[in-house]
């Protein structure tokens, strides 16, 4: 999941089917009444339903999961790493189903894990505010999210160097989201210098794109229009060599590299109704959904062509 990431074609899909029925068969032959083998059973269905876009389905493997493990606490590992992944798991569905306020709960459970590892403890950390975050940026309330920021300052921020490379782009991911969405593009840059300066095990990961994606919206609202065409090059080719690419991708690809919009506003109407239609195909694409749950890129295009604030874009979404 961490390193190959999300289903992003049928292609895809059908190669993590085939690895669903090996999963399948070896459980066949093993005894589920073994809490270990039920676990990670339940745990992997869990996952790969999230990686093909199926968010109910995984909702509900990712609840049977978690009432395995709460009625197991007297054998959890320590610290309970798969109590975590399988609280993140529920976050994240119900996040993909808007169901923000099914979320309370889960996060709640997250605040009450103490361990003396504090590497793990400033990861559960992370997440807790991920999630706290979430539906403040999805509505596009920016300055709640500032203001969640600096609480997070002192236990959080000053220790990114305890978090894991994967938890570490997220958390710049969404730095520099927040920023974006307070029209402080330098500091969003500056966020994403971390992730975007080092190869230490960065670029490995799938997420790495996004923040190669992010980056180039920051370029387009500092206006650096000949760094965006050197980067979309860049961004092309490792495209290619990948064989894999969302279409949101391209047009947002697309969209950088258009440094002229109408000036007239019925000219920038007529333009946004046109990609409007474009965009709710790619909206209701189960394979594009991977990267749309991750933020609302379209929204971000839609304040531009419009010329309003993202905050009020996202705050108007359904």
């Amino acid at each position: 999941m961490i390193y190959k990431g999300n289903a992003r074609s049928e292609a895809q899909k059908t190669a993590l089917n085939d690895l669903v029925v090996s999963e399948m068969s070896i459980v066949a032959s093993s005894n589920l009444e073994n809490l270990e083998i039920n676990k990670l059973h339940q745990l992997f269905q869990a996952n790969y339903l999230i990686s093909v876009g199926d968010y109910k389905s995984a909702l509900h493997s990712f609840y049977e999961l978690n009432n395995l493990l709460e009625g197991n606490k007297h054998l959890w590992s320590d610290p309970p790493i798969y109590y975590v992944l399988t609280l993140e798991g529920v976050l994240d569905s119900l996040r993909s189903l808007h169901q923000y306020e099914g979320m309370s709960y889960f996060v709640n459970q997250l605040k009450k894990l103490d361990t003396p590892s504090l590497n793990f403890n400033t990861n559960v950390t992370c997440l807790i505010f991920l999630y706290e975050l979430f539906p403040l940026l999805d509505r596009g309330d920016f300055v709640a999210c500032e203001e969640l920021l600096k609480s997070y300052t002192e236990s959080l921020i000053k220790k990114t160097q305890l978090l894991s490379l994967a938890r570490n782009a997220e958390l710049s991911l969404y730095l520099a989201l927040i920023q974006i969405g307070l029209k402080e593009p330098r500091k969003a840059q500056k966020a994403l210098i971390k992730i975007l300066a080092t190869s230490k095990g960065f670029t490995n990961l799938p997420l790495y794109r996004t923040i190669r994606l992010v980056n180039l919206m920051i370029m387009y609202e500092l206006r650096e229009f000949e760094l965006i065409k050197i980067e979309t090059r860049t961004f092309k080719r490792d495209m290619k060599e990948a064989g894999k690419e969302y279409k949101m991708e391209k047009r947002i690809l697309s969209f950088v590299n258009k440094p002229s919009l109408p000036i007239s506003a019925v000219k920038r109407r007529l333009l946004w109704e046109k990609m409007h239609k474009d965009l709710q195909h790619i909206h209701h694409d189960v394979y594009e959904q991977q990267i749309l749950r991750l933020f609302d890129f379209s929204a971000w295009m839609e304040s531009k062509v419009r010329k309003v604030s993202l905050a009020e874009v996202l705050a108007h979404r359904d």
